[in-house]
C-alpha cells in the first residue's frame, strides 16, 4: 500500500512540476530523484511510516491546488488548499511548514512578487501575506494540539533533564545530518532521527559551554 502512495506521489511530483515551470526534463529528473531517493526506504517499507507517504501526498495535492488558485483566485479554490493543508495535519503534523513553502513557491517558480514578474503582473506582497494567514492558524492549531497531546503522553523531555542548550545543538545537528544525508546517502536513514542521545551529563556541559 505503501509503495502504490509512494509511486503516485512521485508521479504528482512530476506533474506539479511540470504545471509550475513548464519544463518536462528537469521535472521528470526532480520525480525521479524523489522515488529512488534512499531516504525514503523506511516510509514505504514500514507500515508505521505509512504517515509519510499518506502527508506527502497530502503536502503535494495542496501545493497543486495553491497553484491553480494563483493562476486564477477564487474562494473555492483557496478552501480546497485549506481543506487539503487540514487533511495532511491528520496525517502528519509535519505539514505545518507548508505555508511557508507556499510564499517560496510564491517567488518562484510561480512569479507572482511585482519585483519578479513586473507591475503589471505581479501581486502585492501585503496580499501574500494575508493569503497564508489562514493557512498559518490552521498550521498553528495543529502544532498546539499535537505539543498538548506529545506532552501529556510523556513524549517530550523535561526541560531540566534536556536543557535548551542542547536542544538546540541538536537541532543544528540534525538538520545537517539530514543535508548531509540527502546530497551523500551513506549509512541508515533512521540514525539521523535521533543523531546523538544527550546524557544529563552532557548537556551540563553543553550549558556551560553555551553559557560562557
Amino acid at each position: 500500500m505503501s509503495l502504490a502512495v509512494h509511486a503516485v506521489n512521485a508521479l504528482l511530483l512530476f506533474l506539479l512540476f511540470r504545471r509550475m515551470t513548464g519544463e518536462l526534463y528537469p521535472s521528470a529528473f526532480v520525480a525521479f530523484l524523489f522515488a529512488l531517493h534512499p531516504l525514503h526506504v523506511e516510509s514505504v517499507a514500514w507500515a508505521s511510516e505509512r504517515k509519510d507517504v499518506l502527508s506527502t501526498c497530502f503536502w503535494i495535492l495542496a501545493t497543486w491546488a495553491y497553484v491553480r488558485y494563483a493562476e486564477r483566485p477564487a474562494a473555492t479554490r483557496y478552501l480546497a488548499v485549506v481543506g487539503l493543508l487540514a487533511l495532511g495535519l491528520l496525517s502528519k503534523p509535519m505539514l505545518v511548514t507548508l505555508p511557508l513553502t507556499l510564499f517560496l513557491l510564491d517567488v518562484w517558480p510561480l512569479g507572482r512578487l511585482p519585483i519578479v514578474a513586473g507591475r503589471e503582473r505581479g501581486v502585492g506582497l501585503g496580499r501574500l501575506v494575508l493569503e497564508k494567514v489562514p493557512l498559518l492558524v490552521v498550521a498553528a492549531a495543529s502544532g498546539a494540539v499535537t505539543f498538548a497531546v506529545q506532552r501529556a503522553a510523556g513524549a517530550m523531555a523535561p526541560i531540566e533533564g534536556l536543557p535548551l542548550a542542547a536542544r538546540a545543538v541538536n537541532a543544528v545537528v540534525s538538520c545537517a545530518a539530514y543535508i548531509g544525508t540527502a546530497l551523500w546517502p551513506a549509512g541508515s536513514p533512521s540514525s539521523i532521527r535521533s543523531t546523538r542521545r544527550f546524557r544529563p551529563s552532557r548537556s551540563r556541559r553543553l550549558s556551560r559551554c553555551s553559557s560562557a
